[in-house]
């Protein structure tokens, strides 16, 4: 037998949602404060990238925080390691990848935070399913930047959803134009700077010209070929001339008679 289900997957009414507007490089802050407010036992994070989740959860420990990260750079014990201390609360922040958010079953989990939003809106659905499993609640928080403004509202037309956003005090955006087009900062292929450039500013020497500028000099007429050039008519001096030829007074006295 075959089941078909044409409707995606929606988030289950266990589950209560929040999206908090913020300020991307103040997440982690965010983050550190909600912990200790809201006072979660444990928490999964959804980070966009492996670096990302290494620099999160190290800004966390300083805080005195104990977090840890998973992704797929990690060999398998590490992951083991990892995903264990986080069932045993050994470490309240569990940071992680969408490695995590397919196949893993963490009881009694409070919290999941989007730190970044996913690209997909179906995998809203699996991230936030990690919590309010078992007949369970739990709270799911998203973390909204003026960037990913325009895709989470995405996120909630595909789900048929509308959240009411919030502000936390301490961390309300200075400036947010939801409507503003949001230019990427990424840097462009072909445009970023090439290795031996980079080699060539460590070691203080120019940046040769492109090519194609080369080229355009080239073609480029020369002011000083345009210019006809003419030799000189006008015989070398007396004392040059007596020096070179033994026979100069005698030619000076035939030109006279001349």
């Amino acid at each position: 037998e075959k089941v078909h289900l044409e409707t995606e997957s929606r988030p289950v009414e266990s589950i209560v949602q929040r999206a908090i507007e913020v300020e991307r490089n103040v997440r982690t802050a965010l983050l550190a404060h909600l912990l200790k407010e809201e006072n979660w036992s444990r928490v999964l994070v959804f980070v966009a990238t492996k670096r990302r989740a290494s620099n999160a959860a190290s800004k966390l420990a300083k805080k005195g925080i104990r977090a840890a990260v998973l992704h797929g750079d990690l060999k398998q014990k590490e992951r083991t390691q990892a995903l264990e201390g986080f069932k045993k609360k050994k470490t309240q922040v569990l940071m992680a990848t969408d490695l995590a958010a397919r196949g893993i079953d963490i009881s009694e989990l409070p919290c999941v935070v989007n730190y970044d939003l996913p690209r997909s809106p179906a995998d809203y659905v699996h991230r936030i399913g990690r919590t309010g499993r078992a007949g369970k609640t739990g709270v799911a928080v998203s973390f909204i930047t003026q960037e990913e403004d325009r895709h989470f509202k995405l996120i909630e037309k595909r789900h048929g959803m509308a959240l009411e956003r919030e502000r936390i005090e301490g961390f309300v955006p200075a400036e947010w134009d939801p409507d503003a087009i949001i230019v990427s900062q990424a840097p462009v292929k072909g445009k970023r700077r090439s290795k031996k450039d980079k080699l060539r500013k460590a070691a203080g020497r120019p940046r040769p010209r492109p090519s194609e500028e080369a080229r355009d000099e080239e073609k480029q007429p020369s002011l000083e070929s345009e210019e006809p050039v003419f030799e000189s008519k006008k015989p070398a001096p007396e004392t040059e001339v007596e020096d070179l030829n033994p026979w100069a007074e005698a030619l000076k006295k035939a030109k006279r008679n001349l």
